[in-house]
């Protein structure tokens, strides 16, 4: 038997030929040249199938499987599940990887032991507008602590998929789970901080980001209702036991559409969770028989926990809850995504 090989990559292609051929050879130029290169066709009805076999044919290291449409889900899974490699890295079928990424990725978790997955800073490009990818940018480039980790990911997927190197232990054990279709990647960051695993971003742009019209950041935005409801969902998970013991008293932020989709979802995931009040600066009364507070009431009522709903006003809303004491994941969490919404 041959020796394994230090890192497996697993790419997941469905219908990729237009940018496809430049992003194996992003991979297969790495200054880092000890890897397997696993390439998922996921039942393309393009030439993508070709693209892949041509450069199979001329370089023994990549892996092809090739079946019939299942999904991103069930490819990365499958991908993960035949790598051999120490660690597993990841890269869409539209992505560069800079040349030395490899090679900066296996340093830094060589002399990091307690970090199991680690992304790097990202370059956004493609025909979005160019206030899209400056947004991007942001979000993908976190400025980290080891005080803030866990804050800036319950924030938001602060790790751009593509980018990320792990210990391919963790990625077999957890796994990436389809009832988050929109948002599998945020699923599995938030569940591996759970569990005690580590998350670290290299700040160096080592991954040229593509956005463009039928990249998957564009399509789940199609759906965002969906995409909404997941990264909700998948925050909410991560209180599931701590709630469950403590039967907290919490105020709702939001006394709109996001309150009222945040209150069922509570309903659904959480067995002794009491909702004793909402909070808004622009509403007063009640909701179904639920009083509705100011924000400066909200030093005088006994609450255990806040959930901010507001679709908008997000930044204010937590200033406003940092000025009088309270302190994010403790206190407070924002169940929508990282971003103030439109």
């Amino acid at each position: 038997m041959g020796k394994s090989p230090m890192i497996s990559v697993v790419m997941a292609v469905y219908n990729g030929k237009k940018f496809l051929a430049e992003a194996i050879e992003s991979i297969l130029n790495q200054t880092w040249t000890d890897f397997e290169f696993i390439i998922v066709n996921d039942g393309s009805r393009d030439n993508s199938l070709k693209i892949i076999n041509r450069y199979a044919k001329k370089d023994s290291r990549i892996v092809v499987i090739s079946r019939k449409n299942m999904g991103l889900v069930q490819s990365l899974n499958e991908g993960i599940a035949i790598a051999k490699g120490e660690y597993l890295a990841r890269i869409d079928a539209d992505d560069i990887a800079l040349p030395t990424r490899f090679e900066k990725q296996v340093e830094f978790l060589k002399n990091h032991p307690d970090i199991s997955i680690l992304g790097t800073f990202i370059k956004p490009f493609g025909d979005s507008a160019v206030k899209d990818l400056v947004v991007c940018e942001n979000w993908f480039n976190p400025s980290l602590n080891p005080e803030n980790v866990e804050a800036t990911f319950l924030d938001r997927a602060a790790i751009c998929h593509p980018s990320i190197m792990g210990r391919t232990e963790l990625f077999k054990s957890m796994q990436y789970r389809d009832k988050y279709y929109c948002a599998e990647d945020y699923d599995l960051w938030l569940r591996s901080l759970k569990a005690g695993y580590k998350i670290w971003v290299l700040d160096e742009i080592l991954l040229r980001y593509r956005i463009h019209k039928k990249s998957k950041t564009n399509t789940d935005a199609a759906i965002p209702e969906k995409t909404l409801n997941e990264v909700m969902n998948i925050k909410l998970d991560y209180f599931v036991e701590r709630f469950d013991e403590e039967k907290p008293n919490c105020l709702i932020w939001g006394g709109g559409s996001g309150g009222e989709r945040l209150l069922k979802a509570l309903q659904q995931k959480f067995k002794a969770v009491s909702v004793i009040g909402y909070v808004d600066s622009f509403k007063s009364g009640t909701i179904n028989g639920v009083p509705i507070y100011h924000p400066e009431q909200i030093k005088s009522v006994k609450f255990d926990f806040i959930f901010l709903a507001t679709i908008t006003g997000k930044t204010k809303s937590i200033e406003y809850l940092t000025q009088i004491g309270l302190k994010p994941i403790r206190d407070f969490v924002y169940v929508f995504n990282g971003a103030d919404e439109a």
